[in-house]
Formats: C-alpha cells, structure tokens, sequence
C-alpha cells in the first residue's frame, strides 16, 4: 500500500542549534528557532501560537530567564489563569531553566508572594487571575500569559495596561502569550490577531521547529493524522481548529475533593508518564484529583513516590485499580503493603459509564484537565466520529477509567445501579 501523505513531511527538522557560549565557561545554552524569533520582535505584543512540544513555552522561560539575568531592576510578571495550575507547570519549568544555567545558587526566592529575585534586583512574581488583587495595582517589564487561551479578553486588556515600569534605554515594555488553537472562535484570534490595530507578531510554530524531540514523540504526534485530522491540525500543525467529537463533557472543577469512599487509578508508564489519580465516589458523583504524572519511573521510584503520596495507614485500605498489562508490577506493590489490584480496562464500557456520572476535577489537576479537555473520538475518512478513543495524552484519563468502573463492576459502591446507556 502507498505511505499516507502527511503535509508534515515536506519539512525537514531544523538542525540543533547550540546557542550562545556562556561567557563564564559554563553550560552553553540550547535554543531553537522559536526563541530567536521571540528574541529578535520589536513589536509590543508577541503572540505564539503553536503545536504540542513545538519549544514555544521552554523559549519563551528561556528569554524570561536571559532577561531576569541581565536587566537591572527588572520586573517579570508569568500568569496561568489559576495559582494551582501555575505551580503545576510554568514554577516548574522556569526553575529548572534556571537550574539548567547553573544560576538557581544566585537567586533569592520569597515563597510567601511567589517571588524570585535575581543578582541585578531583577523580579519574577508568580501569578494566578484568580487572586487578582496581587497583579492589578502593579507595573511590569514583561508579562507571560501562558495557556492564553484560558483567559478573556477582559484579563488581556487589563494586562496590557501594566506594562508601565521603568526600563533600560533602548528596551521596551513587553507581552507574551502562547497556547495551542483549539478553537478558531477564540478571542486570540478575533479580537487580537485580526485586530489590524495592534501592535503585534504572531510566531506560529510546530514540532518542526523543535529539534531536541525524541523521534517517538515525533512519531507519535505524525501519527495523529491516521486517527482525528482536525485533532492533528490542532496539535501537530497548531494550526487553527475547534474539538469536536468530545467524549467527556460532564465535569466541571472544584477547589478541593470532599470525603467519602476513596479508590485510586494507575496507569503505568516509563517513556509515557506514570499517571496516578485520587478518586472521591459518591453514587455517580466523581470527584477526582491528579496525584502523579511522571516519566522514566522504575517500578522501585514508582513505589517510592507512591509511598510518598499515599499515607501507609491508608495503603492497605483503599484500592489501587492498576493497569492489569502490568501484573509484575502490581505485585511489587503489593509487595510493599499497598492493595493493588488489576483494573477493568474495558474501553467502550468504561467511557459509556463514566459518561453517565458527574465529574468534578479537583483544579490544580493540570495535566488531568489538558487531557480531558482533548479527549475525543477518532474520525473515519469523512470526518465522522468512530466508536475509538484518540491515543494521545490519555494516561490520566485511562487511570480515572480504571479505578471508577473497576469500583463499579466490583459492585463497592451498592448505591449503583447500572443505567443503559442510549
């Protein structure tokens, strides 16, 4: 049979470009092409609009970081829309830049307000729009709004009317916004980047631009365009597009899980994540929260971190539903004291279960949100959904599956009775 043409292959990934030598002699910096472009913008608004794994957010931590080094008495503001989804994710990543550049000893950091403070008085404050009271009344140098697409139109505008710090000479007052195109209706692009009045610069980026990817994550975003083609636009070509074909939509978040029968889910993982769940069932009320979601663990550091998470007078108490691909590593765990026990992983029967429940996500569930937000049904050559799930970023929703219709089919909760799904 004749290779499926993929427009992506017309590209050739971009050589691995070493950046600029440390004048120090330490660690030469690694960037691609996607932070030179943000770099080298003159405009006041710079809007990065790409693909999963395309570099757009680690360039643009890369030129916070340059920038916190360099330019005395600076002030840097990175927002997400939530405080827990900033720890979750751009705390990490900046840290581990910093880390990366051999500066994190020259840093002082206040956790108290989430700040960090640099050798030349520079600031980076941490923020999250659901404690605004912090960001309104301030002044920046620089504004990141990671995930943009989780703001309004409202957040942006007020944003921008705090780029009024004092600079450098020859500086100027900056915003940064990335995210992936899940929705062509977004403000971003009708009230932004087809505002002709903005001073702006869109960098649209993909995979292609990254070459530090491994080649299975490479084969693994290609491989999209056999299953969803508008998920392949979205999120291989970050290219403008709406998800459709959605299999959750019957969850919503909360700031906490409330008490009640508890039940874990697992899925193993070593290049993929290990991802594990807390679960809160109460008749068809789930509550959950993502508890891990980590690459390249042993089944030992598996265990460790699972010790770390799960208090031991609750290990033999409350079960772990776990991927029963994996039975070596079941019982390792319960080796150690934990009640694991081989999950029901039927698919078709899981999803049409938890379809008729209600899900709450507990909402610093980051990695748990971006995929349920994205989970979606294959398409055939039409465009016409299928009854098979997408196989991508689905590692904590399969341990959600697992561990509510696992408890269901085991009949622990006694307040269920099934309902048929029409």
């Amino acid at each position: 049979m004749p290779k499926k043409f993929s427009p992506i292959d017309k590209f050739e990934l971009p050589k691995k470009k070493m950046g600029r030598p440390r004048k120090d002699g330490g660690p030469v910096i690694q960037t691609t092409v996607v932070f030179d472009k943000n770099r080298n913008a003159e405009e006041q608004i710079i809007v990065n609009r790409g693909g999963r794994g395309s570099s757009k957010s680690y360039s643009i931590a890369q030129l916070m970081v340059e920038h916190f080094f360099t330019i005395p008495d600076v002030k840097i503001l990175i927002l997400r829309k939530t405080q827990p989804s900033l720890r979750q994710s751009v705390i990490p990543l900046i840290a581990s830049t910093i880390k990366k550049y051999d500066l994190w000893g020259s840093i002082t950091e206040s956790r108290r307000d989430e700040n960090i403070f640099s050798p030349v008085n520079g600031v980076i404050h941490f923020g999250g729009l659901d404690d605004p009271e912090k960001v309104k009344s301030s002044d920046w140098n620089f504004i990141w709004m990671e995930e943009a697409n989780e703001f309004t139109y409202a957040d942006f505008v007020n944003l921008k009317m705090l780029l009024r710090a004092p600079i450098k000479s020859g500086l100027r007052n900056r915003m940064y916004l990335s995210f992936n195109p899940v929705s062509e209706y977004s403000w971003l692009k009708e009230k932004l980047l087809d505002n002709q009045s903005e001073d702006k610069l869109e960098i649209h980026s993909t995979y292609i631009h990254n070459p530090f990817l491994s080649d299975d994550y490479v084969r693994t975003i290609r491989s999209l365009i056999d299953q969803n083609k508008n998920f392949y636009r979205i999120f291989a070509l970050g290219e403008w597009g709406r998800l459709d074909h959605l299999v959750y939509s019957n969850w919503m978040t909360i700031p906490y899980l409330p008490e009640g029968s508890k039940v874990w889910g697992l899925d193993f993982g070593f290049s993929n994540p290990s991802a594990l769940v807390e679960i809160i069932v109460d008749g068809r009320k789930i509550s959950v929260a993502e508890r891990l979601y980590e690459k390249g663990l042993t089944t030992d550091k598996l265990i460790e971190r699972l010790e770390a998470i799960i208090p031991e007078n609750e290990r033999g108490s409350y079960p772990i539903y776990g991927d029963n691909a994996a039975p070596d590593k079941i019982q390792s765990l319960n080796e150690r004291g934990f009640w694991c026990v081989p999950a029901n992983k039927a698919v078709k029967a899981g999803i049409d279960y938890l379809k008729t429940c209600r899900i709450e996500v507990k909402d610093d569930s980051d990695h748990l949100l971006r995929e349920i937000k994205g989970y979606s049904y294959k398409t055939d050559k039409d465009d016409h959904p299928v009854e098979d799930v997408i196989k991508w970023e689905d590692h904590l929703v399969d341990a959600l599956r697992y561990g509510v219709y696992s408890y269901h089919c085991e009949g622990r909760d006694n307040s269920i009775s099934f309902i048929k799904v029409i």
